[in-house]
Protein backbone atom coordinates (compact mmCIF):
# COMPACT_ATOMS: atom_id res chain seq x y z
CA UNK A 1 0.00 0.00 0.00
CA UNK A 2 2.60 2.47 0.75
CA UNK A 3 5.07 1.45 -1.87
CA UNK A 4 1.35 2.52 -4.42
CA UNK A 5 1.52 5.64 -2.64
CA UNK A 6 4.99 6.52 -3.04
CA UNK A 7 4.71 5.44 -7.17
CA UNK A 8 1.64 7.02 -7.76
CA UNK A 9 3.24 10.24 -6.09
CA UNK A 10 6.51 9.94 -8.25
CA UNK A 11 4.57 9.80 -11.62
CA UNK A 12 2.48 12.76 -10.40
CA UNK A 13 5.23 15.13 -9.48
CA UNK A 14 6.95 13.74 -12.91
CA UNK A 15 3.64 14.89 -14.78
CA UNK A 16 4.10 18.19 -12.89
CA UNK A 17 7.82 18.56 -13.72
CA UNK A 18 6.91 17.63 -17.46
CA UNK A 19 3.87 20.19 -17.23
CA UNK A 20 6.51 23.34 -15.68
CA UNK A 21 8.90 22.48 -18.46
CA UNK A 22 7.23 22.64 -21.84
CA UNK A 23 5.05 25.68 -20.25
CA UNK A 24 8.42 27.04 -19.26
CA UNK A 25 9.57 27.36 -22.76
CA UNK A 26 6.71 29.04 -23.85
CA UNK A 27 6.73 33.01 -23.62
CA UNK A 28 7.99 34.95 -20.79
CA UNK A 29 7.98 32.30 -17.94
CA UNK A 30 5.71 30.26 -16.18
CA UNK A 31 3.08 32.30 -13.48
CA UNK A 32 -0.08 31.19 -11.54
CA UNK A 33 -0.47 27.94 -9.76
CA UNK A 34 0.21 24.70 -11.18
CA UNK A 35 -1.36 21.91 -9.11
CA UNK A 36 -1.21 18.03 -9.64
CA UNK A 37 -4.22 15.95 -11.12
CA UNK A 38 -4.64 14.90 -6.74
CA UNK A 39 -4.20 18.43 -5.89
CA UNK A 40 -1.52 17.04 -3.16
CA UNK A 41 1.06 18.87 -5.36
CA UNK A 42 0.91 22.77 -6.15
CA UNK A 43 3.98 24.94 -7.32
CA UNK A 44 3.45 28.95 -7.52
CA UNK A 45 5.34 30.97 -9.68
CA UNK A 46 5.61 34.69 -7.87
CA UNK A 47 7.93 37.17 -8.00
CA UNK A 48 11.00 35.41 -9.31
CA UNK A 49 10.74 32.46 -6.90
CA UNK A 50 8.95 29.31 -6.68
CA UNK A 51 6.96 27.96 -3.83
CA UNK A 52 6.16 24.56 -3.85
CA UNK A 53 3.84 22.04 -1.59
CA UNK A 54 4.28 18.38 -1.67
CA UNK A 55 1.33 17.08 0.40
CA UNK A 56 1.56 18.98 3.39
CA UNK A 57 5.48 20.14 2.88
CA UNK A 58 6.04 23.50 1.70
CA UNK A 59 8.76 25.77 1.03
CA UNK A 60 8.19 28.83 2.41
CA UNK A 61 11.53 30.42 1.09
CA UNK A 62 10.79 29.85 -1.78
CA UNK A 63 13.22 28.83 -4.68
CA UNK A 64 14.82 31.42 -7.31
CA UNK A 65 14.47 30.34 -10.97
CA UNK A 66 15.80 31.66 -14.44
CA UNK A 67 14.69 30.94 -17.28
CA UNK A 68 16.74 30.47 -20.21
CA UNK A 69 16.49 30.33 -24.46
Amino acid sequence: MVRSRYFSTLVAATALAMTLIVTGCHGSGPSGVYTDGTGRITVAFKDGKAYMNLGGMADTDGTPYDVSA
